[in-house]
């Protein structure tokens, strides 16, 4: 009877998550259920996590949760190399059919592209990375929802897209809708 004297959050893979897993979860007494959701968009999500991961996946997560009663929340990443406009706003419908779920937004991340990965690979192709040594991974600031994040010292990679200027305008929009 542990599970009525302790509670749980989980961190899941939501390509992972059915209704069994779910349904266990409810029974032992988690409280949340996070993922990292990314983007609303397919297509940057394969980019980023790879095939095995889609947007269905995100839903179903959400919608297990929402139906056994266990709040759900996302981290979701913005200025990924390859992003459109289009892309923003798939991702923005995404928060909005969702909001009514008791699925929270638990942060607005800027992609970082650490060593090793396939966005490191893609900003040093393109030029938009200086040599690894001299990389101040610091002025990423990635937590766009913070009130200490300043645009100031942020590194942009997708100015071929959507211009940095243009950008701003849409996060804040994003942060004003979604932020604390």
């Amino acid at each position: 009877k542990l599970h009525e004297k302790v509670s749980f959050r989980a961190f899941v893979r939501a390509n992972l998550m059915t209704e069994e897993v779910v349904r266990t979860m409810k029974a032992t007494n988690f409280t949340l259920v996070r993922f990292g959701a990314e983007t609303g968009s397919e297509e940057l999500l394969k980019q980023i996590k790879g095939a095995n991961v889609s947007i269905e996946d995100a839903q179903r997560t959400i919608d297990l949760a929402h139906k056994y009663k266990i709040p759900s929340s996302g981290s979701f990443m913005f200025g990924i190399p390859g992003e459109t406009k289009a892309d923003l706003d798939i991702t923005f419908n995404f928060l909005k059919r969702n909001k009514k779920k008791s699925f929270k937004i638990e942060g607005f991340y800027a992609m970082i592209p650490f060593h090793g990965t396939e966005m490191h690979k893609i900003a040093k192709e393109k030029g938009l990375l200086p040599n690894d040594e001299d990389l101040d991974f610091t002025r990423f600031n990635p937590a766009m929802l913070n009130k200490s994040f300043t645009w100031d010292r942020y590194i942009y990679l997708n100015e071929e897209n959507i211009p940095f200027g243009e950008f701003k305008q849409i996060m804040k929009k994003f942060q004003k809708e979604y932020g604390p």
